[in-house]
């Protein structure tokens, strides 16, 4: 029996600054600083690493959710340009100047389009923020 072939790819979101109640993130993509982003810092969500899959839903544009993350249900990886938009979630873009995320849409489309080349998909978000955010990355 062949086994098939499993390839991996791993997305880090790190937090790195609080600007009023946005949360500044730095989105890399199996290792490499790609996209920026932004997070509710009222809608904290623990650190860790959650496997994620491609989802529509009723969506325009398909996004990441985020599996297994204890007490949260729809944690996702989606375009969105404020923070009032994001209920736990991670906004990407392409630069989060002033907290607003730009390029948000095609930031997306961008990182779906290389996650599409893999079979398995893991999100690991890290709080590397000075200031508590609630014990919790958002």
């Amino acid at each position: 029996m062949k086994i098939p072939n499993v390839t991996r790819c791993d997305i880090k979101i790190v937090q790195f600054a609080i600007s009023q109640d946005t949360v500044l993130c730095d989105i890399y993509f199996n290792a490499t600083l790609l996209y920026k982003g932004i997070q509710n810092k009222n809608y904290p969500v623990p650190s860790g690493t959650y496997k994620a899959i491609p989802f529509k839903g009723e969506h325009k544009y398909t996004r990441l959710l985020l599996l297994n993350i204890t007490g949260h249900y729809g944690v996702e990886i989606h375009e969105a340009n404020l923070a009032l938009q994001l209920h736990g979630c991670t906004a990407i873009g392409f630069d989060n100047k002033d907290g607003y995320c730009s390029d948000s849409v095609k930031a997306l489309q961008s990182l779906m389009d290389k996650v599409r080349q893999y079979s398995v998909c893991y999100v690991q978000l890290v709080n590397n923020l000075t200031e508590p955010v609630n014990n919790a990355v958002l």
